[in-house]
């Protein structure tokens, strides 16, 4: 009742609290622009064209909720479809010049993902390559083409497909919303990875024979409580564990693991943590497959979702034997973290903090996989370091100590 409490508090004072972009550039929630046109006698675009719906999810800090990585960028469309008057939507585009990209179909009213598909999973147009396959050596044709469909799945379905989620009985219509995600472009490229934004054209189905006017815009406003499933629990005094996480109701990415753990900013308090993080895909170079993941990072946010900031693996530093330290805290202790060799992420402006760590497309046969960690469910009964991280996967799960400024200054938290 008490986490109840806190976070229904939190939802009133988040209101309050978005950041405004600035003035030249596109906020979150705006359409994206079309590029201005060349030709006075361009033809407007089709009725079915639903390219202008692509919107920013702002990934920058405290701007928007469901703890996003700042070091991704987010677009969406929103839509509603009557029941009884399905909609399939084409979606044309070039791979972006990136660690990753993929594309997720998610219920506006959970914030639940159905479907998914990742760039390497993607087959290219004809002619087109991918260059998200491992031994990729180049190609500028990098076109292909993806369908949000309804219905279930079918044996033997293509690649290409990503399916919207069943209508519950009774319902008068779905409001549903299409993903699009680019983690980390590459040096020189802009936000999109050097590709424009794909094109979305609405259809009565696969085949395009029957073009649609694009469904009607639903803007349904978010919920945090919609998330409260998916809060760690509690850490025992003076211990910091992480727990698997379901990413329920924060429009989590099916391509990731995610664990966290709950931190409480009390006095000025000390978090320090340790791990052996895995082998990330480095970005502007081809992938080679023995990745253990394509990417992986440390966010810290509130109760209130909003991510205050984030270390990604290329920023991270770490030690000899491949362990990272990272310390949180007061702003005046980074210069001290940084002498120590260890990262630094400042407690941020919430008094309850949520630690998130992601991995990305995780290998199957990587020995300290966190799909191995066994997910923690709402509102079960556990003693609290029988579910922690470093039970299934030892050193390759994030773990460590909380402690006072002093203690921190004297002796590191303890953490070794």
């Amino acid at each position: 009742m008490r986490l109840l409490i806190h976070a229904l508090l939190l939802t009133v004072l988040a209101a309050g609290c978005r950041t405004a972009g600035d003035a030249a550039t596109v906020r979150e929630g705006d359409e994206v622009p079309s590029e201005p046109s060349t030709a006075g006698d361009q033809a407007p675009p089709a009725a079915n064209d639903c390219s202008k719906r692509w919107e920013v999810f702002s990934s920058k800090p405290y701007e928007q909720i469901a703890l996003p990585d700042t070091h991704v960028n987010y677009w969406r469309i929103r839509y509603k479809v009557p029941a009884g008057q399905p909609v399939a939507l084409r979606v044309r585009g070039t791979f972006p010049k990136a660690r990753y990209s993929n594309f997720n179909v998610y219920d506006q009213k959970t914030q639940n993902a159905s479907a998914s598909v990742a760039d390497f999973r993607i087959v290219p147009d004809e002619g087109a390559v991918n260059p998200f396959l491992p031994g990729f050596t180049g190609g500028d044709a990098r076109t292909y083409t993806v369908w949000s469909l309804p219905g279930a799945a079918v044996d033997g379905e293509e690649a290409n497909i990503i399916r919207q989620p069943k209508a519950a009985d009774g319902e008068a219509e779905q409001l549903l919303e299409l993903w699009y995600r680019v983690y980390v472009p590459d040096a020189g490229t802009d936000d999109q990875g050097g590709a424009p934004l794909p094109t979305v054209e609405a259809f009565t189905d696969q085949t395009a024979a029957t073009p649609v006017a694009c469904p009607e815009k639903a803007e349904l406003e978010p919920s945090i409580l919609n998330a409260l499933g998916s809060l760690p629990p509690e850490n025992p005094v003076g211990s910091v564990f992480m727990y698997r996480s379901r990413a329920t109701g924060l429009y989590g990415n099916l391509d990731n693991i995610y664990l966290g753990t709950r931190l409480r900013l009390l006095g000025g308090s000390v978090v320090v943590l340790k791990v052996k993080p895995p082998q990330a895909a480095v970005a502007g170079k081809a992938l080679t497959g023995r990745e253990d993941v394509r990417y992986w990072s440390f966010c810290l946010g509130g109760l209130d979702q909003r991510t205050s900031a984030c270390l990604f693996d290329a920023e991270a530093k770490a030690d000899a034997k491949g362990f990272v330290t990272l310390t949180i805290g007061p702003d005046d202790l980074k210069d001290l973290a940084t002498q120590r060799g260890q990262n630094f992420l400042p407690w941020g402006k919430q008094l309850f903090q949520v630690l998130v760590y992601r991995n990305l497309l995780t290998k199957s046969d990587f020995e300290g996989s966190v799909q191995k960690v066994k997910s923690v469910e709402a509102g079960s009964t556990f003693e609290a370091d029988t579910l922690a991280a470093q039970k299934f996967i030892g050193e390759r799960a994030p773990q460590g100590r909380k402690c006072t400024k002093l203690v921190y200054r004297l002796n590191n938290c303890g953490v070794r």
